[in-house]
């Protein structure tokens, strides 16, 4: 009974590691996830599939017009390339991805979790959290999005 705990304690604790280390991911041609808004001090990253991207009722799109507003501070991350017929797609909705993240062996145990929301300061991740469906504007959103901040 104990060494299955001991278990579930590696595994949990294994998880939040490697959630903590997002920030240090490659992404494709170079960098890391956090390199795409090193020049803020306080940033967002959504880490998305490339296909989360056309949920009609989402909280992308008050993302993508906060990111007009705040050049170098937010970061649109694809977990993979997307398919020619999503290229279209998102051609067509004008979505501009930021950064893919460059594939690594144990994606397939353990694969990023997208939809998600990244805070990070000073390149260190603050908070994870996952995109809830339907949700429009999430806390993290109405926090950075509150007056005082600019």
């Amino acid at each position: 009974m104990a060494a299955m705990a001991m278990v579930a304690v590696s595994a949990i604790s294994g998880c939040a590691r490697a959630s903590s280390r997002l920030p240090e991911r490659p992404i494709v041609g170079g960098g890391t996830l956090a390199s795409l808004v090193a020049r803020a001090d306080t940033a967002v990253v959504l880490l998305y599939r490339p296909s989360d991207t056309f949920v009609c009722s989402g909280s992308l799109q008050p993302w993508l017009e906060w990111r007009r507003r705040h050049v170098g501070a937010f970061a649109l991350v694809f977990t993979r390339e997307p398919t020619s017929a999503e290229r279209t797609q998102l051609a067509t909705h004008h979505i501009r991805a930021d950064g893919i993240l460059r594939r690594q062996l144990l994606d397939a145990i353990d694969a990023p979790p997208a939809p998600s929301e990244l805070l990070l300061v000073n390149g260190r991740l603050v908070s994870l959290d996952r995109v809830r469906p339907r949700a429009l504007r999430s806390a993290l959103y109405r926090r950075m999005a509150s007056p005082g901040r600019s």
